[in-house]
């Protein structure tokens, strides 16, 4: 790890511990994850992987239409409501 992503690293840890964060979407994990962490913030994890010679993805939970819903209230700021399914994708 280089000093700039260390540098990175702590200041995104110490987000995520502020309880700032309503929302961590991140890639580079070979898994489909959606959780609360201990401080509320939503995470997601969707990763669709390579397109196989076959033509399917390699990550069969991957989900092209996952929308992440946010609301904001004059209480709390932003919050991350829900993770959903999208019927249609826009175009």
């Amino acid at each position: 790890m280089t000093a700039a992503e260390e540098r990175g690293a702590r200041h995104i840890g110490a987000l995520i511990a502020s309880g700032d964060a309503c929302l961590w979407a991140h890639g580079h994990t070979h898994d489909s994850r959606r959780y609360r962490d201990a401080f509320g913030c939503l995470v997601v994890c969707n990763p669709a992987g390579y397109v196989l010679r076959s033509g399917l993805r390699e990550k069969p939970d991957f989900q092209p239409r996952l929308v992440l819903d946010l609301t904001r209230t004059a209480a709390s700021g932003w919050r991350a409501a829900r993770a959903r399914t999208a019927s249609t994708v826009p175009g």
